[in-house]
């Protein structure tokens, strides 16, 4: 009896073993510490409760999965998606731990109250793809780290007071499809790096305080749909490049100073001739 005994415990034991070695326990690991840097920001903001219902690991050993706003991947072993928008939620991104978030591809945090700056943590999510910032109160200039983002295909920061220039880094985001950055305090020239986003399909900077000429690299942009640089202080004359945009069917170039008139009608051009 004894000798089953030991038998049995031993096997326990091994089981055991055999459960905290498994390649599924393994693997949530990293997602255990992407909840706590969860809950690490959390704890940070001003209006930390309206996730404390949800944002738990009471019921969710240590998988967030299921947390409002946050989704996981096929096999539930790292986020990839955090959408947090409209939650009015209030604070910075300063307890963001970007570098705990490996997998995340989907970051929305639109319509809250965050503000002070946009850190430069932001350039360690690598597979981040769609990134939506907009209607905050962010402030700052862009950072530089953003260039490192390179499978980025949407930004939205629009509705924000961001300051200083568009960094020229931003010609160095190939995947790029919409760059919406309009009603915030940009300042100085539209860079000629932007003719490098051959993907880019919709271009806003409207409403900024921009200067100097539009760059004949915008010629550059084949795929180009819309083009909204209204309501800012461009001079210069309309680059006969812009001929070069077949694709272009909505354009506004309204409240700048710029001499040709005739195209501060309408924003809608089809088809876009000369």
């Amino acid at each position: 009896m004894a000798s089953t005994m030991r038998t049995e415990s031993l096997l326990q034991l091994l089981f055991f073993l055999l459960s905290i070695c498994s390649p599924r326990n393994t693997a949530a690991q990293p997602l255990k510490a992407e909840a706590e840097a969860l809950l690490k920001w959390r704890d940070s903001l001003q209006a930390a409760h309206l996730l404390n219902s949800s944002w738990s690991f009471l019921n969710s050993n240590y998988r967030p999965c299921h947390w409002d706003g946050i989704a996981c991947g096929g096999d539930n072993t790292s986020i990839v998606k955090i959408s947090l928008q409209n939650h009015d939620l209030q604070g910075t991104l300063d307890h963001f731990d970007f570098a705990a978030f490996p997998s995340l591809a989907y970051l929305d945090l639109r319509g809250n109250n965050f503000y002070g700056s946009i850190p430069d943590g932001i350039g360690n999510l690598s597979k981040l793809s769609f990134l939506d910032l907009s209607v905050n109160q962010f402030s700052g200039s862009l950072p530089e780290s953003m260039a490192n983002l390179k499978n980025l295909v949407s930004i939205n920061m629009s509705f924000n007071s961001l300051t200083g220039p568009l960094p020229t880094s931003i010609g160095q985001l190939p995947s790029l499809v919409n760059l919406i950055i309009s009603d915030n305090l940009l300042t100085g020239a539209i860079p000629q790096t932007i003719g490098e986003l051959k993907n880019l399909n919709f271009l806003d900077l409207d409403t900024n305080s921009l200067t100097g000429s539009i760059p004949a690299q915008i010629g550059n942009l084949s795929n180009l749909h819309l083009l909204f640089l209204e309501d800012n202080f461009l001079t210069g004359t309309i680059p006969p490049e812009l001929w070069k945009l077949s694709k272009l069917t909505q354009l506004d170039l309204t409240s700048n100073f710029l001499p040709d008139e005739k195209f501060h009608e309408s924003r809608l051009f089809v088809p876009f001739t000369k």
